[in-house]
């Protein structure tokens, strides 16, 4: 009898290098070289940091296992990072493409094998150069935990796998929150400035809407919802938390002199997600220990822009410049 193949639960990234064959063509040793150095230097030690190991080499490309998904997120953006800083000087940059992807694999003499590396080393083949690509069970092991922002690029048909994929790709972008009257100058004004071929500026104000909890119970409110960090998000943060029905993006705003987050929702989902975090609230508040605590039964109470303004007004923080705009009444 065959012994029992041994399984476990892995995170797996797959590695490859663009444009391999093409530059060893042009220069075979100089390129060698510079991919063994890239592995040397920023491959091995970034894997290792984060618990990992290498256990397959092919000339361009390389697998590693870490014993969580965070761990192989962790280290696909580090090596991103260090091997576009090495590279920045070169006229031709080595520029890697990422995949990881969490699930089963079998164990044979140190090697992995099954669909848990299959689908990183296909996930790998559709991300972008320079880019990382995750599975969905990356990205739902991710939930509230690291303040990675994931694009959800849709389910995704995968060579020699007999089902679909739900791909997200890490984004690489900056959310700027501007005043609507000053948003045309502003993107006039950068887009004077940028130079980089690859930066697009738009709006999103037309595919989103935007919710605010602000409040002491604001942070486990979200993270009950949302799945954000229990302890809520460090002053200034911004992060993209993807669940199974939902993508959305939360940045910590502590405007109104407490804890405070605006969340970016689609327009489809933003009634849905309102009624949801209103409803949670309510029932924290007939579940609360001591009923008739004010701070227990005031955990979540919706409150219109007006209130809003005379919560930041009342806490010293007025923005006027948001407040008042060309169709605003003085009163508000």
């Amino acid at each position: 009898m065959s012994a029992t193949p041994v399984r476990r639960l892995a995170g797996i990234l797959a590695a490859d290098v663009v444009g391999y064959s093409r530059m060893m063509a042009a220069d075979e040793t100089g390129t060698l070289a510079r991919v063994q150095a890239m592995l040397a230097e920023v491959a091995r030690p970034a894997v290792a940091a984060e618990g990992g190991r290498i256990f397959k080499l092919a000339g361009d490309s390389f697998l590693a296992e870490f014993p969580s998904a965070a761990g192989a997120v962790a280290c696909a953006e580090a090596v991103q990072r260090a091997s576009a800083e090495r590279e920045a000087s070169s006229s031709e940059p080595l520029r890697l493409r990422i995949g990881v992807h969490l699930g089963d694999v079998i164990v044979e003499d140190g090697d992995l094998f099954g669909d848990g590396v299959n689908i990183a080393v296909r996930i790998e083949g559709l991300a972008e150069p320079g880019g990382i690509s995750v599975s969905a069970s990356v990205a739902e092991a991710l939930r509230g935990t690291l303040p990675f922002a994931f694009v959800d690029t849709g389910a995704q048909r995968l060579k020699n796998i007999d089902r679909t994929v739900r791909i997200l790709r890490l984004a690489d972008r900056v959310l700027f929150d501007l005043d609507i009257h000053a948003a045309e100058r502003t993107v006039v004004t950068l887009g004077n400035f940028i130079i980089a071929e690859d930066v697009q500026i738009r709006s999103i104000q037309e595919e989103t809407h935007r919710l605010a909890v602000h409040g002491p119970t604001a942070a486990p409110l979200l993270h009950a919802v949302l799945g954000t960090p229990e302890g809520g998000l460090p002053a200034g943060a911004v992060a993209t938390f993807v669940g199974p029905n939902r993508s959305v993006t939360v940045f910590r705003d502590d405007t109104a002199g407490v804890p405070g987050y605006e969340i970016i929702v689609p327009v489809a989902e933003a009634l849905e997600l309102y009624t949801k975090l209103v409803d949670d609230g309510r029932e924290a508040d007939e579940e609360a220990a001591n009923p008739s605590s004010l701070a227990s039964r005031v955990r979540l109470r919706p409150a219109g822009w007006h209130a809003f303004n005379v919560a930041r007004i009342e806490a010293g923080t007025p923005l006027y410049n948001i407040d008042f705009g060309t169709e605003s009444l003085p009163a508000e």
